[in-house]
């Protein structure tokens, strides 16, 4: 494990750099923690099976006060890099993640969430079809607190469906580099909707591909289910930041319906 200073940026060992040339991509696998020890070692253990061979796993902990630096210290990985400092929240690690490591894609994995072994080589490869693409989706199967089966969550990225709902799952779709040109990529300012932000802000730049398979397990619990209501309006909030007027009067229509459909 490499345990990294705050600000320091990571260049990837010669040997592991050479793999590019034979068109191996860099993965960087970014999952913000605190208070995580329940789950923890799960999501590490299931980005070190990745199949592709150059995967990285970059964790950001928020200074946890249980077990979780303990764990992770445990780490014996060379791939692996990890700070513990304060922060301000999930989007303030994520945008720590991003600029600690020099990767070609970058995929966000939640602290009680976990990869299948195929997931990452299952995503470049669907990369593939076109030099133009810099977004890979897929579905990801989502587990109550319990284990159970509740659901399957994540679908195509599409303009239509992002103007009312976040349409992607986090844990199983890659971002290409290219998409993240700003320093800090993710608004700190919002606690819930920041990544459904950022795809708005991006959603004219964006060229996307999907896999209709599965490729992780996302627990039940993020923030936008902790809190709901927050959700919302943050998620209202941005689309009222980037959309134009026409879509405010649509907006208003649909929500009408929705409400219309809730009272009868």
């Amino acid at each position: 494990m490499l345990s990294m200073p705050p600000n320091h940026l990571y260049h990837m060992p010669e040997h592991q750099a050479s793999h590019l040339a034979l068109g191996i991509y860099r993965v960087a696998v970014i999952t913000a923690t605190f208070n995580a020890a329940q789950h923890i070692m799960s999501c590490i253990k299931s980005v070190e099976s990745q199949t592709h061979p150059n995967v990285f796993h970059v964790i950001v902990d928020g200074k946890s006060d249980d077990q979780t630096i303990n764990i992770v210290s445990r780490s014996q990985s060379e791939r692996l890099l990890f700070i513990s400092e304060p922060d301000n929240g999930i989007y303030s690690a994520w945008n720590k993640g991003i600029g600690l490591i020099n990767a070609d894609w970058y995929l966000f994995l939640g602290s009680d969430d976990i990869l299948f072994p195929n997931a990452i080589q299952t995503l470049l490869e669907q990369s593939l079809a076109s030099n133009s693409i810099n977004l890979v989706t897929a579905k990801a199967m989502l587990l109550s607190d319990h284990g159970a089966f509740a659901g399957i969550l994540g679908g195509p990225f599409s303009r239509k469906v992002l103007w009312h709902h976040m349409p992607i799952a986090n844990s199983s779709t890659i971002y290409h580099k290219r998409l993240f040109s700003d320093s800090f990529p993710y608004n700190e300012a919002l606690k819930s909707a920041a990544d459904y932000s950022f795809l708005i802000k991006q959603r004219k730049s964006i060229v996307a591909s999907h896999f209709s398979g599965v490729v992780s397990c996302m627990k039940l619990g993020g923030v936008s289910n902790k809190k709901p209501i927050l959700s919302i309006i943050e998620s209202y909030q941005e689309r009222l930041r980037y959309y134009s007027y026409p879509y405010h009067f649509f907006l208003l229509i649909f929500f009408v319906l929705i409400r219309a459909r809730q009272a009868r």
